[in-house]
């Protein structure tokens, strides 16, 4: 399996179902990624409206434990997740139709990090890029992490880039628990 999109949810539900509706490709053979839910103690309708798509794609699993924050929740994704590679993608946030072909295609190069781009979307529909200024990253170009923080526009957040698992598994990384700003710190 290439890909795992882990999905963190706390108290959702006006927003859960569009994130997940998001992540489904009908175009690709669900064997080739899946989406994991993990119900952060939710006491609304959040794990109803996840469990509702469990029951109808095979390719998705639900998770709940005891409300214990965005990083616990994250790093129990971590550990259930059976992707080459990892993406955050939060509970209140949707992807483009295109995104999960786009990035299986550029998988195969094999890389520990990739960068995506994200924006900021109003209740107008007004649309703001996340990144203003950033310098253009070609797909197929390689730096080095001291380079990326010293001549690019980073962004801190998780969902913001995809990693290769056993990276961070050989790197020991996981999300800090109970902090805020934790996407500061592991980013």
């Amino acid at each position: 399996m290439k890909l795992t999109i882990i999905i963190p949810a706390y108290n959702v539900e006006k927003y859960i179902d569009k994130c997940i509706h998001s992540c489904i490709q009908p175009a690709f053979d669900q064997g080739q990624y899946e989406i994991i839910i993990i119900n952060d103690g939710s006491e609304d309708n959040t794990e109803n409206i996840a469990k509702n798509y469990t029951s109808k794609y095979a390719n998705i699993s639900l998770y709940t434990q005891p409300n214990q924050g965005l990083s616990s929740a994250r790093n129990l994704g971590m550990q259930k997740a059976k992707g080459e590679y990892l993406w955050f993608v939060d509970s209140d946030d949707w992807i483009d139709s295109d995104s999960i072909s786009i990035i299986l295609t550029h998988l195969e190069s094999r890389k520990d990090l990739y960068m995506i781009g994200a924006c900021n979307v109003d209740t107008e529909g007004n649309i703001t890029p996340r990144a203003k200024n950033m310098q253009p990253i070609l797909a197929d170009q390689i730096i080095t992490g001291s380079d990326f923080f010293v001549n690019f526009n980073w962004q801190v957040c998780a969902p913001f880039y995809i990693f290769r698992k056993d990276f961070l598994q050989k790197s020991s990384l996981k999300f800090k628990v109970g902090i805020y700003h934790e996407d500061n710190e592991f980013t």
